[in-house]
């Protein structure tokens, strides 16, 4: 009776390890999920800080030059913002350096 209860104990004992196991790595997913999930918004925090420096740089009385050069660079900020995630492999992808404003 007491080398079955023994016996039980131990089954129940690996199958508890075999659970722990599996939590440990289910929750190293999560971490890696999460890390990806923090850099995703702070990438996206950057590109709108961006943004919100191009439309505050909009002001009356620009020449076409300056107009044209502040679009040229949203482009380029909505490329990037398109860029995010495209890739499982490489979720935020190396920023693109801006492009120098006209003088």
């Amino acid at each position: 009776m007491i080398a079955s209860i023994l016996i039980v104990a131990i089954l129940i004992l690996g199958l508890c390890l075999l659970i722990y196991r599996k939590a440990v790595k289910i929750m190293s997913g999560v971490n890696d999920i999460n890390a990806v999930l923090d850099d995703l918004d702070k990438a996206t925090n950057d590109v709108a800080a961006r943004i919100d420096a191009l439309v505050n740089a909009v002001k009356p009385g620009m020449t076409d030059a300056e107009v044209a050069a502040v679009k040229q660079r949203l482009s380029g900020e909505t490329d990037r913002l398109r860029g995010l995630a495209a890739d499982p492999n490489n979720p935020v992808p190396l920023p693109v350096p801006a492009p120098t404003p006209a003088p």
